[in-house]
């Protein structure tokens, strides 16, 4: 399936599509924290009672919340189970952000230090080498685990990612000495800053999308700046195993124009809005409340069957897949619980259930059915991966309000398009 990945790096906002152009993924950064920056910080406050303390990681920000079972690095000593043995109030601790903040919760921190690249993960303080579930060849995971065993030196672990048996042997070695080089960056951070501070932030915006959501399937990505272009050409060059690869990196000379050709603000304004309007008449209705995510099934004005249990199932149906992209798009995460309209007949509740099951696949969320309860109710589980959409602009009011006509009138300039054929790493940049 052919893929566009448009990046809004001065929002950072970016979006994917399928070759129908319908948004399948949506990827928002905001605050502070972000997963994966490195702070030395100072433990504040211990918390003996649920084996936790809080470490001051920035002056005047949230405090991050670390568990015993997350010290990693910070254990001193392994048969000691309780946070105290480790940690002490007032001493200088360096942690990973592991969950950003969420509401009223700060971030959530870990000691188990990790630098991904493209194929490798090192992990700083470990010795192990762990390969990815997916490499099924046993020739194959020889030869990977023989490469590292190559490479990495003593105190340093390693995760090989399942992409990695179809990489360029240059390309790991590359992507292996970069994470290396990025940790004595860190290390000699250590020693010169004084905590509580920010030592590590993680990748930039783009490097961020690209690593998460490119693969081979993707043919053009759009970004808003021409430095933002050469940065994609250049990545996605040493990334490609293919030579005639069909793929161009288009570009906006002014960032505006890029959020209104693609809709973007609307884009979030509609996914900010608790209904959900289904093709032919029906409709879900998603509530978030402090504990669980609800979300109500309703047939509204569909009629177009005359047997009701056709009626019922195909609006279930269509719900489905709609909750599915819904909870991607919105990344709701945690206890979700929807009530599907009433169905009477097993085979329709089980029929229901795969077919949903099968879009929830898709979702690297990892969203999990857990029941059908007595009451009718689905309930469900999604892997937390930061904040939700929800819980990033709800206190921004440019997308709290929907924009007006004469608003949009003020963002809509004169768009000069001049074609830059400009090739750079083999594929060509144009200005849009």
């Amino acid at each position: 399936m052919v893929k566009t990945i448009v990046i809004a790096e001065q929002n950072k906002i970016a979006s994917v599509y399928d070759k129908n152009e319908v948004i399948t993924d949506l990827i928002v950064e905001r605050g502070i924290y972000q997963v994966g920056d490195i702070y030395l910080g100072i433990v504040e406050t211990i918390l003996p009672s649920i084996n936790a303390a809080f470490i001051l990681l920035d002056i005047g920000e949230s405090n991050g919340f670390i568990h015993v079972g997350d010290l990693g690095h910070l254990r001193k000593n392994k048969d000691n189970k309780h946070i105290g043995a480790s940690l002490s109030a007032q001493s200088v601790a360096m942690v990973q952000i592991l969950k950003e903040p969420s509401r009223n919760k700060g971030p959530s921190v870990t000691g188990v230090i990790t630098l991904k690249g493209r194929y490798i993960t090192i992990l700083p303080f470990s010795e192990n080498i762990t390969l990815s579930t997916n490499i099924e060849d046993n020739d194959e995971m020889q030869y990977l685990k023989a490469l590292v065993v190559l490479l990495k030196p003593k105190k340093v672990g390693v995760i090989v990612s399942k992409i990695a048996r179809h990489a360029m042997l240059n390309s790991i070695i590359q992507d292996f000495y970069i994470l290396l080089y990025q940790w004595d960056l860190i290390s000699k951070k250590i020693h010169s800053n004084t905590a509580p501070c920010l030592i590590s932030s993680s990748k930039n915006f783009i490097s961020k999308i690209l690593q998460k959501v490119y693969n081979h399937k993707v043919n053009n990505i759009t970004v808003d700046s021409y430095k933002g272009a050469k940065k994609i050409a250049s990545t996605i060059s040493k990334w490609s195993q293919q030579t005639n690869l069909i793929f161009s990196v288009k570009y906006y000379n002014n960032h505006n124009f890029l959020i209104r050709d693609y809709n973007l603000d609307l884009v979030i304004y509609e996914l900010l809005q608790p209904r959900v309007n289904l093709l032919r008449g029906g409709y879900i209705m998603i509530e978030k409340t402090e504990a669980l995510t609800t979300i109500d099934v309703n047939s509204g004005s569909f009629n177009h069957l005359s047997n009701p249990r056709e009626t019922i199932l195909l609006v279930n149906r269509k719900a489905a897949k709609q909750i599915a992209r819904q909870l991607n798009l919105r990344n709701i995460s945690g206890l979700i619980v929807v009530d599907f309209i009433d169905m009477k007949y097993q085979k329709d509740q089980l029929e229901l259930l795969l077919y949903f099951d099968s879009f929830l696949r898709q979702d690297s969320g990892k969203p999990k059915i857990i029941q059908l309860s007595e009451l009718g109710l689905v309930e469900l589980t999604r892997k937390r991966q930061g904040k939700s959409l929800s819980d990033l602009f709800v206190s921004n009011s440019y997308f709290s309000l929907r924009p007006t006509n004469n608003q949009y009138k003020k963002k809509i300039v004169a768009l000069n398009c001049v074609v830059d054929g400009l090739f750079l790493q083999s594929f060509p940049i144009y200005s849009i």
